[in-house]
């Protein structure tokens, strides 16, 4: 079963889908038919006997939505209607669903942010491996210029004129 479910792709198609509904409308939507959620690949069969098997009476899919637009989707089974749930329990879901929001948010940010830090170690070095070929090139002329002076003020070659300034 479990197999079956992860091979299922919601196609984002099917405007009767109550997942459709909910990551056009960035609203929760609830269904007493579990095969509202997986319109229209879904086994209409299988997904009843998963109902009356688990004792499901309804399905609420939750839009998880950030700044930037819908990240995801949570999908809930409840044992009885969404409808019978308490206030309070209503207002749970919704913080949980919040918080889940939130983590996965971060959890994003904190990809890009791994990914951009790999780029800059990278850069760096780059930059390194230039710096010490450039430094290396420079130095190696400089090594004969400074050695050629140096034996220019020594008075190797003879002396040298005074210039005035």
């Amino acid at each position: 079963l479990e197999e079956t479910l992860m091979q299922w792709q919601i196609p984002l198609s099917d405007t009767t889908n109550i997942t459709y509904q909910s990551v056009l409308t960035t609203q929760h939507f609830e269904s007493s038919n579990l095969a509202d959620v997986w319109k229209p690949i879904g086994d209409v069969e299988l997904l009843k006997n998963l109902s009356q098997t688990c004792n499901i009476h309804s399905a609420v899919v939750y839009p998880l939505v950030n700044d930037t637009g819908v990240m995801g989707i949570l999908l809930l089974a409840f044992n009885r209607t969404y409808d019978d749930l308490s206030e309070f329990e209503h207002e749970s879901i919704q913080s949980i669903v919040d918080v889940i929001t939130i983590a996965l948010d971060k959890s994003l940010l904190y990809d890009q942010l791994r990914i951009a830090n790999q780029k800059l170690r990278e850069l760096d070095q780059a930059k390194s491996e230039f710096m010490s070929i450039a430094s290396h090139q420079l130095r190696t002329p400089l090594s004969g210029i400074v050695g050629y002076l140096s034996m220019l003020v020594e008075g190797d070659y003879g002396a040298m004129p005074v210039c005035p300034i």
